[in-house]
């Protein structure tokens, strides 16, 4: 258990310091990297296995298959690197727990994301940065203004703060690699095919494995936000807090819009995020609005570019935090 907590730190470290300077170096979508590997050997089939005109018995039945046949692809490779360490002891031992630490930090994605709401959040309009923004998210910002950018960007981060970031890392600790892995592999579906939670055929089962696992990790998540509003600019440790209450207790944003996070996040800084956005396809997401209903100063939509800013550093302080709650009990 004790390697776990030290390969999970390492892992951090390495998606925070990776992700950040390959942002800095190309410009693509601050995905996991598991992710991207997914989608360039398997998207294409299930881009065809989704068609819209099929039934939905007919799109569970092929997403059932598809995710089985994903879990079960992974779980062939990681007894294959299971037995070619056990042939090479010691030090086939050693290079697994260093390349188990690579396959959980590819199932991260906190530094090239964090680094793209910096960048964007201190006024950089570079049309690059916008560009992967929406490609990473699968939003049309093609007519949006600054505020619906921001909005966005929020939204869609605070939902790869807990599946990219706080739940592959929980549910390793407690089910190893393989469910770290499973657990991705439904997200990474989610991602691709549920349109925000709009989906109830093809990504159906993945949809549900997601929330099973990822429900605790995103209330854990915004704890760890709570914890950081006590440092962050702008921010209010009590009103985080009653935006984890309001969350907790079924009144925040659906899971797969942002879930706790993205709640916390609203009531920290007295603001509404959410609401309805442009798929990069063409279809509408109504996404639910979330924020105060009122306070010292009233909630707002026109949130500003800064706010991305202010997101990401609430972001770092709360995985700095968690670092330090894996170094401590390491």
């Amino acid at each position: 258990m004790l390697d776990k907590f030290w390969i999970s730190v390492f892992a951090i470290l390495f998606s925070l310091a990776g992700g950040a300077l390959l942002h800095f170096f190309q410009k693509a979508p601050p995905v996991p990297v598991f992710w991207k590997v997914l989608n360039a050997g398997l998207g294409g089939l299930g881009a065809r296995m989704n068609r819209p005109q099929r039934r939905i018995p007919d799109l569970r039945f092929r997403g059932v298959a598809y995710y089985v046949f994903i879990a079960g692809a992974v779980f062939l490779a990681l007894g294959m690197l299971d037995r070619v360490s056990a042939l090479y002891p010691p030090w086939g031992l050693r290079a697994y727990l260093a390349l188990e630490t690579g396959i959980l930090a590819s199932c991260l994605s906190t530094g090239g994301l964090w680094a793209l709401l910096f960048r964007l959040g201190g006024g950089s309009a570079a049309s690059g940065l916008n560009r992967a923004l929406a490609r990473g998210a699968g939003l049309d910002l093609s007519g949006a203004d600054d505020f619906a950018l921001a909005r966005g960007a929020i939204s869609w981060s605070a939902r790869m703060l807990v599946c990219a970031f706080f739940a592959p890392v929980l549910i390793y600790l407690v089910m190893g690699l393989p469910g770290a892995l499973l657990y991705s592999c439904a997200a990474w579906i989610v991602h691709t095919h549920a349109r925000g939670g709009l989906d109830k055929g093809f990504s159906w089962i993945a949809g549900w494995i997601d929330r099973v696992l990822g429900v605790i990790p995103a209330v854990c998540a915004g704890g760890f936000l709570v914890l950081a509003a006590a440092v962050v600019p702008y921010a209010g440790i009590s009103r985080a807090l009653a935006g984890l209450f309001k969350s907790v207790s079924g009144g925040g944003a659906p899971y797969l819009q942002g879930g706790t996070p993205l709640t916390v996040l609203a009531y920290a800084f007295e603001t509404m995020l959410g609401g309805p956005a442009l798929g990069i396809d063409g279809y509408k997401r109504a996404d639910q609005w979330v924020g105060p209903d009122g306070g010292g100063t009233a909630a707002s939509a026109k949130v500003p570019r800064v706010m991305m800013a202010r997101a990401a550093y609430s972001y770092t302080v709360s995985c700095v935090i968690f670092l330090a709650f894996l170094v401590f009990y390491g």
